[in-house]
């Protein structure tokens, strides 16, 4: 679908799917090496890394890839780094699914 901006649900669904796939992975990793779980964070984090770099490789050269996309580094960082920040705060203001319900519409 290239060119589409992914719906909430695709994208509730994609969350959901790396979450769980992600956790599985980084529990197994964890309990198979014996590293601490920080440090497995950060190994998870530098693999994503060499992902989005691969990825804007393959979709730097205009005739690539005909999805649409195309990296914009110091942008695309600064949305990878503030999604991080926020999914690591235990901060429940930001999440709108735990917000109490203050009326109708």
């Amino acid at each position: 679908m290239p060119g589409k901006t992914p719906t909430k649900s695709r994208r509730q669904t994609a969350r959901e799917q790396l979450q769980e796939t992600m956790t599985r992975e980084i529990c197994e990793i964890i309990n198979r090496t014996g590293l601490p779980p920080v440090e497995v964070l950060r190994l998870a984090a530098q693999a994503i890394g060499s992902f989005y770099r691969e990825a804007a490789r393959m979709h730097s050269d205009p005739t690539a890839c005909e999805c649409g996309w195309r990296p914009q580094h110091p942008l695309d960082m600064d949305k990878m780094s503030a999604a991080l920040r926020s999914a690591c705060r235990d901060d429940a203001e930001n999440d709108l699914e735990s917000m109490p319900v203050l009326g109708r519409a």
